[in-house]
């Protein structure tokens, strides 16, 4: 079931920004319950018009195969600078149509990693590592888990996505090939 949400984007002197653009964007791909419709989190574009008013279709978070699922709303001004951020969850039932965004805004909900997610990583016992990881060319990769051990086989391509801090990776690199470690987002 499709809904249609709006809003109007302002400056900071309370005016309207004509031709503002607003990026909508889910944050999963999930599936409408009922149909085998496939909701993609690629997103939309719109425009604000002379008033700034902006509406958009979406369709309604609680039909789909995820209920847990929301939208990202960002609104820009003419340069290209965000105004607003919103997270939205839409619902099947209980508004008229056009729904105020200000009826659908919800609280970031928390991540919570699954337990055999890699949490950090660090190398030849220097100080952990942040943001993106990406190790090329590892042999020998031990990783660590409390009691738990992993040894990857020699010459695996290991990437790892660096999040928060609860497993300690050691790598010992042997200089049989080209290595490197790079290390981004930190």
């Amino acid at each position: 079931m499709k809904r249609r949400v709006y809003n109007v984007v302002v400056d900071e002197n309370g005016q309207p920004i004509a031709r503002a653009l607003v990026k909508i964007q889910l944050n999963t791909p999930t599936f409408v319950s009922s149909e085998t419709k496939e909701v993609a989190a690629w997103g939309i574009e719109v425009l604000t018009d002379a008033n700034g008013r902006w509406e958009v279709e979406l369709e309604a978070n609680d039909t789909m195969s995820d209920p847990n699922s929301y939208y990202r709303v960002v609104e820009h001004s003419r340069k290209g600078a965000v105004v607003n951020e919103y997270l939205i969850r839409v619902p099947s039932t209980g508004y008229a149509d056009p729904i105020w965004i200000v009826n659908l805004l919800i609280t970031p909900p928390e991540v919570t990693p699954p337990p055999d997610a890699v949490m950090s990583i660090a190398a030849d016992n220097n100080a952990q590592l942040k943001g993106d990881v990406r190790l090329l060319m590892v042999q020998g990769l031990l990783c660590n888990k409390t009691t738990m051990q992993r040894r990857l086989p020699s010459s695996t391509l290991a990437e790892v996505v660096a999040v928060a801090a609860h497993i300690t990776c050691s790598a010992t690199l042997t200089p049989t090939r080209k290595q490197r470690l790079s290390r981004g987002g930190c």
